[in-house]
């Protein structure tokens, strides 16, 4: 059985903090819910520690933020950030193929 998301990560905070209910975590849409489990998972089974994912968050989302306020839009949705901080991380500890992504993503587009 899965441990519970306190038991097995650290509880994000400020604006890394997931969105979340009573319940836990929630989702707009499938692809966010498959997104944090793969983070999750891969976390669990220690290809990286979760403040290692959690500092490219917080960076994800400034960035995020401060090209939104440049272009004077909306800074996009927690889990495009989220998503996007993940992939870097993925590349970095060389887990995924940032090229093997972006086929993988205009395929199913």
């Amino acid at each position: 059985m899965m441990a519970s998301l306190k038991e097995s990560v650290p509880e994000l905070e400020g604006v890394a903090a997931i969105p979340r209910d009573e319940e836990g975590p929630v989702f707009a849409a499938p692809w966010e819910a498959r997104t944090f489990a793969l983070v999750r998972s891969l976390c669990e089974q220690g290809h990286y520690r979760w403040k290692d994912f959690q500092k490219h968050l917080i960076v994800q989302i400034a960035e995020d933020e401060a090209g939104a306020r440049e272009a004077g839009a909306k800074p996009p949705p927690y889990y495009e950030s989220f998503q996007a901080a993940a992939l870097k991380l993925f590349a970095e500890k060389t887990i995924l193929d940032p090229e093997d992504v972006k086929a993988k993503i205009a395929e199913l587009r």
